[in-house]
């Protein structure tokens, strides 16, 4: 609300995990809430680790569905951290998804992290999923990723956190 009186035109994204997805009438809740902040739907989304692959599948697919109809955009947060599920991909109505920051440490294992974030990215895209590649901390990585053909990255290399002030600063700078 605040933001919008002060001409920001930004998207919100909000982490959830499966107990609080799992609670009875989580969407008519959320709802609820934009309502009362008069935030539009298409301004929000819904991040999900793909820990949420332990939930029954058919619930699962039945409340995404529900929140991707009410107009929620739906991000698969931290691909890559678990046990990572191709289903997930094919069956959940995802928007976005987030590949985990551990494929971009410096390890021993750099081409075979960067061979699955290629592989990854070119998957997605067939779904017409955005890619946000997280932990980002260098120029070489974003130039990277921008020729591979991943759409955002996420990480300290363009900011560190910032209290709110600076953030609304910033954003008014931006727009």
């Amino acid at each position: 609300q605040n933001w919008k009186r002060q001409g920001i035109d930004t998207h919100i994204s909000s982490n959830f995990s499966r107990v609080t997805l799992m609670a009875s009438d989580i969407v008519t809740q959320i709802k609820q809430i934009c309502r009362k902040y008069e935030v539009p739907a298409e301004k929000i989304t819904i991040e999900v680790t793909e820990s949420i692959s332990k939930l029954d599948p058919q619930q699962l697919i039945d409340l995404m569905n529900q929140i991707v109809a009410e107009g929620f955009s739906v991000s698969l947060d931290d691909f890559g951290s678990g046990y990572s599920s191709l289903n997930l991909l094919k069956n959940l109505p995802i928007d976005v998804l987030k590949i985990d920051s551990l494929f971009f440490d410096e390890g021993p294992d750099r081409n075979k992290d960067m061979a699955l974030v290629e592989g990854i990215i070119d998957m997605v895209k067939k779904f017409d999923i955005r890619t946000v590649a997280e932990g980002i901390e260098s120029m070489d990585q974003v130039e990277y990723l921008k020729r591979i053909g991943c759409d955002y990255v996420q990480g300290y290399v363009f900011y560190r956190p910032m209290p709110q002030s600076d953030y609304e600063a910033l954003l008014i700078q931006e727009c």
